[in-house]
């Protein structure tokens, strides 16, 4: 079994405005594991939410929730900034902003 020990550099707000809709919100986090950075990405989500067990009404909240809609572990690099520019790349043109 192996471990990847990583330590985390630095963290992203990127806001993409769409036609007539509410712009999508993500979170870049960008960490270092032997000289390679790596993304991590996180989109805001609101979701309505019904407690259990409570007399709480149904609610709506956003939650943060990691983006598996792309695979980001092919985007490596050597250096922090080409790593952040592939993730809001890769962004755009899942988006058809490009």
């Amino acid at each position: 079994m192996t471990y990847r020990i990583s330590s985390f550099v630095s963290k992203f707000d990127l806001e993409v405005p769409l036609d007539d809709n509410l712009p999508l919100h993500y979170v870049i986090e960008i960490y270092e594991s032997e000289g390679t950075f790596f993304p991590r990405v996180f989109r805001w989500e609101s979701f309505l939410i019904t407690p259990t067990e409570t007399d709480l009404g149904i609610c709506e909240e956003k939650i943060l929730v990691k983006d598996e809609f792309f695979d980001w572990d092919s985007i490596v690099g050597e250096i922090e900034i080409t790593v952040k520019i592939s993730v809001i790349n890769a962004i755009k043109e899942r988006l058809g902003l490009e």
